[in-house]
């Protein structure tokens, strides 16, 4: 080996340290490329020598490799793959319930190089755990649908008004019709007027952030019962519980974001916010570097 070889290979080795402590603030797996412009004092360093210390670190057993994903470089972090999984499957099913072939088809390029057994495998166990929920199929269909949240008896409805406007479309029966009979006052399936609620209190005086902190944590285990268990809690829930919503909405972010830096929550990104309408984008959480966030899992202490 040339003695200038010997000598860069070290400055490589010097880098173990700050990719271990990336990693582990990483919310998914980082390609290589990008895991080499986010390492301070990495100048000089190129990325096929980065690469040969990654993939030593995942012989060591330190880090897992996963396959390319929007990318033509191999992604790496300090989770194993069933975790990996997990995260994947919760961001797929954070906005509504899928049927099982619909949710593995659209998890099977991120798991890419996972053999397909193994992600089944991995979401019967979130199944039978409880972290995911399986309700009945949708009028008139045979699939029963996998879900992260509680039954959105929405999601039927809305199911059921588009089978009923295919059917009555062509009979020159508007959409506008249908939804128009299911509240009108004749319609058998109104309601009675509910009342408004009152207006929702101001926020509160501001707090120290860890007193937030330590009130997200509660209101997390008190209001989702299988949060200790894994279970994602979606900020579009979440911001709407009273001791959240009652506290200023920059306190409760900051908080969040300290929680997670202190690995007591895990943050899960969002794939794709700007396909989001702008409300269900406000409900997100986003960070300093621009990150959009879906919601968060609680981290068991060891």
């Amino acid at each position: 080996m040339h003695p200038h070889d010997s000598n860069t290979y070290a400055g490589v080795s010097d880098l173990v340290a700050p990719i271990l402590t990336l990693l582990a603030a990483a919310d998914a797996p980082l390609p290589c490329n990008q895991i080499l412009s986010a390492l301070p004092n990495a100048a000089g360093i190129k990325l096929d020598q980065l690469t040969l210390l990654l993939d030593r670190l995942v012989a060591q057993g330190r880090l897992t490799a996963y396959a390319p994903y929007r990318t033509q470089h191999p992604r790496y972090w300090d989770r194993p793959e069933e975790e990996y999984v997990r995260s994947v499957v919760r961001s797929r099913l954070a906005d509504r319930s899928l049927v099982r072939a619909e949710l593995l088809r659209g998890i099977s390029a991120q798991l890419k190089g996972i053999p397909a057994a193994r992600q089944v495998t991995i979401l019967r166990r979130m199944l039978a755990e409880g972290t995911l929920h399986e309700f009945p199929p949708f009028l008139g269909a045979r699939a029963k649908r996998i879900a992260l949240q509680p039954l959105d008896p929405g999601e039927y409805v809305e199911d059921a008004l588009r089978k009923l406007t295919d059917r009555l479309t062509p009979l020159g029966i508007p959409p506008t019709a249908l939804r128009t009979a299911l509240v009108s006052p004749q319609s058998r399936f109104s309601q009675p007027t509910i009342q408004p609620l009152p207006a929702a209190a101001p926020p509160t005086a501001a707090q120290p952030v860890a007193t937030v902190a330590e009130t997200i944590l509660q209101c997390a285990t008190d209001a989702f019962p299988q949060a200790g268990q894994g279970a994602l809690i979606s900020f579009s829930q979440f911001r709407g519980l009273p001791p959240i919503a009652h506290l200023q909405r920059e306190q409760v972010d900051q908080a969040l974001i300290e929680l997670a830096k202190t690995r007591r929550i895990a943050l899960h990104a969002h794939d794709f916010p700007l396909g989001l309408a702008s409300e269900a984008r406000e409900m997100l959480l986003r960070d300093e570097r621009g990150n959009h966030y879906m919601g968060f899992t609680l981290r068991t202490r060891s």
